[in-house]
């Protein structure tokens, strides 16, 4: 009898089908969220809280630097994650067109007085498809009237913490000595004002001799409220929503604040109690929850969703 050959079957599947394989295989992959900014140290420094937030959430968190780039690149796929916070990595992001990518805009900074550089970044805004979350209510204003963006929100800074207090009674403010000099001008009518002396955390070195300053230079982050009872903003930079005020504000620490820096930050958009004396605001303890690092991470966490 000769040897019955077996016959090869073969099934034709269709388009359909392999597009429904792959999705399958795309859900049960884990998420990536790649966190983008100068150097993966500065990650570290200010983005750790939103990063562990993004951990809990079952995401597989990537650090990088600009140096990192070729494996961002490399890595990323399209419904991955990118989140980018520092203004050269945001310029970056927006240049080389990653999908799903959310732009962390801090401040324009000392760069903000250049007329070109803000059109340059609006234009980048408007002409590119990337979700931003702005911390500086004034810029946040300019980029929303001037430029038509995708997706532009308000955001209050980068979270505030629980700290202790101490019996320790006096003005205090946190800056550093790079910074002192630009805000002389608000300081120094501070103190004509009240005729107080003030403790300057993250100073070393002042421009000129003053009695009424007391310079106190580094402390642990911790300790921040630990060296008097009222809080002092002056501002004079054009950063974002300043970590040390938010958290002086969450943890009920009376605070004054410039004028022009209570307008700039938006917190007259926060329908608190507030009472004006001349160029500066009083502001009581109160509830600041808006303010804390769970509620500003929740925002930051869906704003590749938020339009």
């Amino acid at each position: 009898m000769p040897v019955s050959q077996s016959k090869l079957i073969t099934t034709e599947i269709s388009p359909s089908y392999v597009m429904q394989f792959d999705s399958i295989n795309n859900k049960n992959r884990k998420k990536k969220v790649f966190f983008l900014n100068d150097t993966h140290e500065v990650n570290g420094r200010y983005r750790s809280s939103l990063m562990k937030h993004f951990e809990k959430e079952n995401y597989t968190v990537n650090s990088l630097g600009l140096i990192n780039l070729p494996s961002l690149l490399i890595q990323k796929e399209k419904d991955d994650l990118l989140i980018s916070s520092n203004i050269r990595s945001n310029i970056i992001s927006m240049l080389i067109g990653c999908t799903n990518t959310c732009i962390i805009l801090n401040g324009l900074g000392r760069f903000g007085k250049y007329t070109l550089f803000r059109k340059a970044i609006g234009l980048l805004l408007s002409l590119k498809a990337v979700k931003v979350l702005v911390q500086n209510h004034r810029d946040y204003r300019y980029f929303r009237r001037f430029y038509n963006v995708n997706s532009i929100n308000w955001v209050l800074g980068s979270g505030a913490v629980s700290l202790t207090k101490t019996d320790n009674v006096g003005f205090f403010n946190i800056t550093r000595n790079n910074k002192i000099r630009l805000c002389l001008s608000e300081l120094t009518d501070f103190i004509n004002l009240f005729n107080c002396p003030i403790s300057l955390i993250g100073v070393t070195k002042l421009p000129n001799q003053n009695n009424n300053l007391k310079k106190l230079g580094w402390v642990p982050s911790e300790n921040i409220l630990h060296y008097g009872d009222k809080f002092v903003w002056f501002g004079g930079y054009g950063d974002g929503f300043p970590h040390s005020l938010a958290c002086a504000l969450y943890n009920r620490v009376p605070t004054f604040i410039s004028k022009r820096e209570f307008i700039r930050l938006g917190i007259y958009q926060l329908n608190k109690n507030v009472k004006k004396m001349g160029r500066w605001y009083f502001i009581p303890p109160q509830c600041f929850d808006e303010l804390s690092c769970n509620e500003v991470n929740k925002i930051y966490a869906e704003g590749h969703l938020l339009s």
